[in-house]
């Protein structure tokens, strides 16, 4: 969802900075690309510092690079931030599934919640 819920801005956001969809499709494909390259080094980095650790850097990242998006002046400083949020998103994504398995017994996981 992160990735893709921009899509319903871009319309806004070419009239806004001037410039064409086939430009701003790269706020989109910034986040997802620097999403997937973060993913492996994530997982190494919480096996040195902990999951706890990189999860809590991975959205601070995410928070302060989304005020920075909602502040880019020009598309060029948006995307630089897009790739800002990947990066925190990639720490978050590759390592709360695994937190989430480690707090909750086997047993809770597949219980069924009112």
């Amino acid at each position: 969802m992160d990735g893709f819920i921009v899509t319903l801005a871009l319309p806004a956001m070419a009239r806004h900075f001037g410039v064409g969809l086939s430009v701003l499709k790269w706020v989109v494909v910034a986040y997802m690309l620097a999403v997937t390259a973060a993913l492996l080094p994530a997982g190494r980095l919480a096996d040195i510092w902990g999951r706890k650790r990189i999860i809590v850097v991975g959205m601070s990242i995410l928070a302060v690079s989304a005020v920075l998006c909602a502040l880019a002046p020009t598309v060029e400083t948006l995307l630089v931030c897009r790739v800002m949020q990947g990066i925190g998103g990639g720490l978050v994504l590759a390592n709360v599934m695994a937190e989430i398995t480690a707090v909750l017994p086997k047993a809770e996981r597949r219980r069924r919640w009112p």
